[in-house]
């Protein structure tokens, strides 16, 4: 929030802020998807719980199967593959990663595509990007099956976030890692430990 609406803030989030004292204060024990966010948990509520990271279980032999096949039917027959899944929010550089794709695609021309999956308010800047160059592709909206077939066509993973956001590990990186992707990742905390 602006400094100048601050205090104003503070008071409209005050119940939500006593809601959750109250949810540490009833539970036995605190878990969350990374330590980061246990971390928090801990110095917010100054109680000795247990406390456990649970990561979020992605079924690989799942994902194995279909993303193996693909990869298998497509070696060798195509340019290295890049893939951006999920929210196409304000919060992720997607800005970043098109202007990765433009400088490459001039330096080095049909030798990487990039592709996006998702919907968000970015959207249009992707459109506008791969009608200008061939090396970015937009998807659109995919079921889970035909996500995991993309990310057995794909090499890499993309995980850009914008550098002043403190998340400390994604859904994404359960899910390009379950696939076997190699990740590209621009948060500097937990996932990149």
């Amino acid at each position: 929030m602006p400094p100048s609406l601050k205090s104003l803030a503070k008071i409209i989030i005050t119940p939500f802020y006593n809601k959750l004292r109250k949810s540490f204060r009833d539970s036995s024990a605190i878990t969350a998807i990374s330590n980061g966010y246990l971390n928090w948990a801990k110095n917010f509520h100054h109680k000795d719980k247990p406390t456990k990271p649970f990561f979020l279980a992605i079924d690989v032999d799942e994902v194995k199967k279909i993303t193996d096949t693909i990869k298998k039917e497509t070696l060798h027959k195509r340019p290295l593959r890049l893939i951006y899944a999920g929210s196409l929010a304000s919060s992720y550089d997607i800005p970043s990663i098109l202007k990765a794709a433009e400088i490459i695609e001039r330096k080095y021309p049909g030798k990487t595509e990039f592709v996006f999956t998702g919907k968000g308010p970015q959207l249009e800047l992707i459109e506008k990007y791969a009608k200008t160059y061939k090396n970015v592709e937009y998807l659109g909206w995919l079921s889970r099956e035909e996500l995991l077939k993309q990310y057995g066509l794909a090499d890499i993973g993309l995980i850009q976030h914008k550098n002043s956001l403190t998340q400390t590990i994604t859904y994404k990186f359960f899910n390009y890692m379950s696939a076997g992707l190699v990740l590209l990742n621009s948060l500097q905390t937990e996932m990149a430990e």
